[in-house]
Formats: C-alpha cells, structure tokens, sequence
C-alpha cells in the first residue's frame, strides 16, 4: 500500500495530488490479480474444456472491491501518517481478514448458524460470487452484489472523505 509516509518528498516539497498514491496501489494491485488470474484460467480451461460465460460476469463482481479497497487505502494511508504503528497492523488485520473471508473455502462448508455472519463480511461475498462464477458457472446473487457494492461505496466515500480532511496536516506531521 502506498502512503503519504513512504514518500515524504510528494508531501513535504512538491504540489503533488497525494489522493493519487494510494489509486495508484490499487491499480498495480488489481494488475497483479488480472495476472494471477490466468494460470487459473487455463486450470479451468484444463479441466473442463471451456470457462463458462459467466466468467464475464468478473469484471461486475470486482467493482465493489475496487471500492472498498481503495476507500480502505486512502484511509489507511491517512492514518499511517499520524500513527506510524499502521503499518505493522495491516499485514495482520489482512491475515486476518483472508482467513475470514472464504479464501480456502466455500461458503457452503460454513455451518448454517455462522452463516449471516460470514455474510456480513463483503470480501467472504465477493470472492464466493467469484469461485461462483468461475468455477461453476453461477451468475451472482444480484440482491447480496447490491448490498456489497453499497458498502463498497460507503466505504470509498467514507475513506476519500477522511484522506481529504486530513491532507492538510500531512506536511505538519512528516
């Protein structure tokens, strides 16, 4: 994730838009997915002889993750600027998080009175609309897609508003 704090020299000497580092993180991020996505592709192509049409439901399903991780980004960036402890807790909330959010796992093994609150966690729906699609062929659930990309949204407003806010004091902290 890239910071304000990494790169000192944008905030404390150059008029340089600082809300532009963390998109850029984003970006390279949802590159290397793109990437990584591939050799899973060609699994399934091995496998079944052909990737079914939902596949082209995947750009869809990645909108709402695009925004929560971007309006987490800019919020994280902003406050890895006033508490420097930020960067030794997100690799583990990101542990955490992966564990949680049915990375090794479908939806269907979680037993059915965990269930709502595993669908509570908009990362656990998204990579389950995902493999859905993927894997087996299943367009999403548009009700639950509508309600993540809500909170995807929230949470890229909510972030974008916080950055913005506390910009300002960024050159007076570093």
């Amino acid at each position: 994730m890239s910071r304000p704090l990494t790169n000192t020299n944008y905030v404390t000497k150059v008029l340089f838009p600082l809300e532009i580092l963390p998109v850029s993180a984003v970006g390279g991020s949802f590159v290397h997915l793109a990437i990584s996505a591939i050799p899973m592709f060609a699994g399934v192509l091995l496998l079944r002889h052909a990737l079914p049409l939902t596949v082209l439901y995947l750009p869809v399903i990645l909108l709402p993750l695009v925004l929560f991780c971007l309006g987490l980004s800019w919020l994280f960036a902003s406050l890895g600027v006033f508490i420097r402890d930020v960067n030794s807790i997100v690799p583990v909330v990101v542990t955490v998080l992966m564990w949680i959010s049915a990375v090794f796992y479908p939806l269907s093994k979680v037993p059915a009175q965990f269930l709502p609150l595993v669908r509570c966690n908009p990362l656990a729906v998204l990579i389950d609309q995902w493999r859905n699609a993927v894997l087996w062929g299943i367009a999403p659930d548009w009700l639950q897609y509508a309600r993540v990309l809500l909170i995807g949204l929230a949470t890229l407003l909510g972030g974008y508003a916080f950055f913005m806010r506390t910009k300002r004091a960024f050159a007076d902290v570093l």
